[in-house]
């Protein structure tokens, strides 16, 4: 007859995981709660991981390097401003002496005026688009690197739940393979949902 535990605890491997057992409990074995019982390897959350880690590092760098590039266009930009508020002062007191200079010295002193306001202007708003520019550049890039986190903690549990450990403290047995129908083993395959090691409720059995 087969005597069966009417109560037992399945651990399986993760889901969308596609890999290979490169340790596994021995058969029969008594473990201890939190005691690693199984670690797959799988070539393709490795490296998902890997890609996903250098895509945000990028980004990180991307980011930084353009807060950078900012500041110094900001930089250059209110430097201009601070010489067209030279030329304009300049222009103010040259305007004083108008009546004392020809009519064409005038005039002339008028359009350095008008230019020093057109160009103040001008400048305003190139420094009004930048400010624009740069909270919708910076935004999206620190979206990009929020969606990039949360894809690398996803990656990061996956691969965390490669090392299998007993909830509770049991008798492992092995489970057998899906493929050739005997226990598993070391290098065998195993992929999404696949029962690895049961733990069973001994206090109570049926025959």
């Amino acid at each position: 007859g087969i005597v069966e535990p009417t109560l037992f605890t399945t651990l399986s491997c993760p889901m969308n995981v596609n890999g290979t057992i490169t340790y596994l409990v021995e058969d029969g074995t008594m473990v201890q709660e939190g005691e690693t019982v199984c670690i797959i390897e799988d070539n393709n959350s490795e490296n998902n991981y890997d890609n996903l880690q250098l895509a945000l590092e990028s980004v990180n760098a991307e980011l930084n390097k353009r807060k950078a590039d900012l500041q110094m266009q900001y930089a250059l930009l209110e430097a201009q401003v601070k010489n067209n508020d030279a030329d304009t002062q300049i222009a103010n007191l040259d305007s004083l002496q108008l009546r004392f200079v020809s009519p064409t010295q005038r005039r002339i002193s008028e359009l350095e005026l008008e230019r020093a306001s057109i160009e103040k202007t001008r400048l305003g708003r190139k420094l009004r688009s930048l400010e624009i520019i740069n909270r919708s550049e910076i935004r999206t890039l620190e979206i990009q690197i929020k969606r990039l986190s949360n894809r690398l903690e996803s990656a990061k549990e996956v691969l965390d739940g490669l090392t299998i450990k007993a909830p509770k403290t049991g008798l492992a047995i092995v489970a057998e393979s899906r493929r050739t129908r005997s226990k598993l083993k070391e290098g065998d395959d195993v992929w999404n949902n696949m029962p690895l090691v049961i733990i069973p409720e001994i206090a109570e059995m049926k025959v």
